[in-house]
């Protein structure tokens, strides 16, 4: 929970410190998975290098896509209050609903210290298509983004996901 701040007068007020609560959640680990593979043939092995680290990579691949679908399945709705509203997002407004997203965080009191945001691949493309990210000069910045990628944007760190839930508001 958040710390009560009081008023103070110096050599007046008696200081009684205030107990803090525990608002954490616990995270029960109850799912187990795993991948086992093999190359018995000595001359398939020697033909294609590389096989058994390109094999490891893509199980570790597989590994964080079920995690991901598991954790994305985990969605239960927006607060009525958090909605912004139904919209058809644009290339054109693409940014401007992350400015919204960030104001609705301001006045829930949200911290913009550590923001995030998880974007399905198309929005994420639009965000890329919005010159505000490509051109040094409408940036405001020397470090621009020309190699596509859309890291930070409206004060919010972006990640994409494939398996972002299609949430429909009415």
């Amino acid at each position: 929970g958040r710390p009560t701040v009081a008023d103070y007068v110096p050599n007046v007020t008696v200081i009684t410190p205030e107990e803090l609560t525990d608002a954490d959640q616990t995270l029960v680990i109850d799912r187990s998975k795993y991948f086992a593979f093999k190359i018995d043939d000595v001359d398939a092995r020697q033909a294609m290098p590389g096989i058994m680290p390109k094999a490891m990579e893509e199980a570790g691949y597989s590994l964080k896509d079920i995690a991901d679908q598991w954790l994305a399945g985990l969605y239960t709705g927006v607060a009525p209050a958090n909605v912004i509203g139904a919209t058809t997002i644009t290339v054109s407004n693409a940014y401007e609903l992350l400015v919204d997203l960030g104001v609705k965080l301001d006045e829930a009191d949200v911290p913009s210290e550590g923001r995030w945001v998880i974007l399905p691949p198309w929005y994420h493309g639009f965000l890329q298509k919005d010159s505000r990210f490509t051109n040094a000069g409408a940036s405001g910045t020397t470090a621009t983004l020309r190699n596509g990628i859309v890291g930070e944007a409206a004060g919010f760190s972006i990640r994409k996901s494939n398996n972002c839930p299609l949430v429909n508001v009415d």
